[in-house]
């Protein structure tokens, strides 16, 4: 597998782009919370969902406040799903122990984008761009949703995890409610 690290940039290229945010999180954490724990908290869970993110081939391209914006190859589509699902699972669980009163909210597409270096001089990291990103950016938030396109990829087994959603049509796992 070839991990998204190690392209030439920039490069126009089919990936799975996901947006990870926690649910709750500053209303039931950062407000009542104080700045430095939370800081602490968030610290600790970024290093741990990276960690699994990159642990299963996938690349975390940023970090916003509670949020993450994720990539994996498009030609790994089912491994990237199973380790969202992976990410929805254990993450939730990972919250709950350190009583964090959040839930991941995963939203994912796959199609062509634009990645390379972007930034200030000496400060370039990668990132991606283009209507891929926007369009997984504007689905609406649910526990793990992901577009027709993602779907397609999936294995017969893996797309057994989601159910039909609609409109406009989304995939969500079979245990979620709508």
């Amino acid at each position: 597998m070839t991990r998204l690290e190690s392209l030439p940039a920039p490069i126009e290229t089919d990936i799975l782009v996901a947006f990870t945010g926690l649910a709750g999180f500053n209303r039931r954490y950062v407000l009542p919370g104080e700045d430095r724990e939370v800081f602490g908290a968030i610290q600790a869970y970024f290093a741990w969902a990276g960690a699994l993110v990159q642990g299963r081939g996938g690349t975390v391209i940023k970090c916003m406040g509670d949020a993450m914006l994720l990539a994996f190859p498009a030609a790994e589509a089912g491994a990237a799903v199973r380790a969202l699902v992976e990410l929805k699972t254990e993450g939730d669980a990972w919250l709950a122990a350190r009583h964090i009163p959040c839930q991941h909210q995963i939203k994912a597409h796959l199609g062509p984008v634009i990645w390379g270096p972007v930034g200030a001089p000496d400060q370039e990291r990668p990132d991606v761009l283009g209507k891929t990103v926007n369009v997984c950016a504007m689905l609406d938030n649910g526990p793990l949703v992901l577009t027709p396109q993602v779907f397609r990829a999936l294995d017969a087994e893996t797309r057994r995890m989601f159910k039909k959603h609609t409109p406009p049509v989304t995939y969500i796992r079979v245990e979620d409610r709508h």
